[in-house]
């Protein structure tokens, strides 16, 4: 444990009071362990914080992250908007150095942000990862995602992070372990998904995850989920040889699915008889990938992507976020990109009819926006299944 409070010292150099605590009882060391993947601090931070890495070329907040990992004996604590704000007290004060010193202003005051940057910080998702399932404690639903092509961390700030937060809203703290699938086994690349749809790397990794977790917690309901590609990876990760666990798996929860354009290629095994089905598909402005096509979409491959492009340049971001605005400018440059590497495979699924697979259109992204949004309506939905098996 030597090394731990080393570690510990190390974030603390930056001004954080151990022992303060939130209303929940959370001290700030478990709060910041939670936002660890480098872009979503400088975003969350701005320029006010030293990131800089030591000599061994870890960041402050890497150094401290692993070894809470290793050394962790409490579960991962879910955070919401209420204790952002916090997250920033406890992280903003002081030099990062070798000794314990404190400033006695932080770098950056919330309170006298200016308005604009204020709502950033009030609208930014905490992560696009979860790892709750590495807890040695038991939820009483246990929810595996797959998130969508071109997500990020293993969750993904579009549909994956927003439908996490609606479950703890309508279950309550601690009542859900939430987990995305591993992103070295689950790339979220365009590749994976018009080649492959959904590689079968993901749907094994889902499998394992899942009889690990059921072997360690046989009283949770489990809950397998996913967005997009994910949606495919998730349908194919359901024929569990495991009868027990799969007997357990109450629902099979996806948003945008693209497997009717799939089913023609790809022999998807059927659900087990007490796993529910509950889709969501965008039909208002319709989803390509799950409903009926309204836009016409040239034959020609490059002209196809550019149009596509031109879509998404022209997709307005003013309901978004401030990490999805910069998913979006970063989905648009992959799109453009990967598409491109794949333009012989564009060429024969539009010959072969398979045009659809295609049509990451901005609607295809909507699933975790506003009030109410269909992730909201799945956290019902979710709950009103769950408290029937009770």
């Amino acid at each position: 444990m030597a090394r731990n409070g080393h570690n510990v010292g190390r974030l603390l150099s930056w001004g954080a009071d151990a022992n303060a605590r939130d209303k929940k009882g959370y001290t700030p060391i478990i709060i910041a362990t939670r936002e660890i993947r480098e872009m979503s601090v400088l975003r969350l931070f701005g320029n006010g914080v030293d990131l800089s890495p030591s000599s061994s070329g870890e960041t402050p907040l890497q150094f401290a992250y692993e070894s809470y990992r290793r050394h962790q004996k409490h579960p991962n604590h879910d955070c919401s908007d209420r204790i952002l704000t916090q997250i920033y007290r406890a992280t903003v004060y002081g030099d990062y150095g070798n000794n314990i010193h404190h400033r006695t202003e932080p770098i950056l005051d919330p309170d006298s942000m200016a308005d604009g940057d204020a709502e950033v910080l009030k609208n930014l998702p905490l992560n696009d990862t979860a790892d709750d399932w590495n807890s040695h404690n038991c939820a009483d639903l246990a929810v595996i995602f797959a998130r969508g092509t071109f997500d990020s961390g293993n969750i993904g700030p579009w549909v994956g992070q927003p439908f996490h937060e609606a479950l703890i809203e309508k279950f309550g703290d601690g009542k859900v372990a939430f987990q995305g699938v591993n992103p070295h086994d689950y790339l979220a690349n365009l590749k994976g998904y018009i080649e492959d749809g959904g590689p079968e790397s993901c749907a094994i990794s889902l499998r394992h995850a899942v009889e690990e977790y059921s072997s360690r917690c046989r009283s949770s309901k489990i809950v397998i989920s996913g967005w997009s590609q994910g949606a495919l990876c998730a349908h194919k990760s359901v024929n569990l040889r495991d009868v027990p666990v799969r007997a357990r798996i109450i629902a099979l929860v996806t948003f945008g699915d693209p497997v009717s354009i799939w089913q023609d290629t790809i022999n998807f095994p059927a659900l087990p008889g007490n796993t529910k089905m509950l889709s969501y598909c965008e039909t208002t402005t319709p989803d390509p990938l799950c409903t009926n096509l309204i836009d016409q979409f040239p034959h020609d491959p490059i002209k196809f992507i550019e149009k596509l492009k031109a879509i998404w340049n022209n997709f307005s971001r003013s309901n978004l976020n401030q990490v999805q605005k910069a998913a979006v400018n970063n989905l648009v440059k992959d799109l453009t990109k990967q598409a491109a590497g794949e333009i012989g495979k564009l060429g024969k699924d539009i010959l072969a009819g398979h045009i659809r697979r295609w049509m990451l259109t901005p609607q295809h992204f909507l699933y975790g926006l506003g009030p109410s949004s269909m992730v909201r309506q799945a956290a019902e939905d979710v709950f009103a299944l769950y408290s029937s098996l009770e």
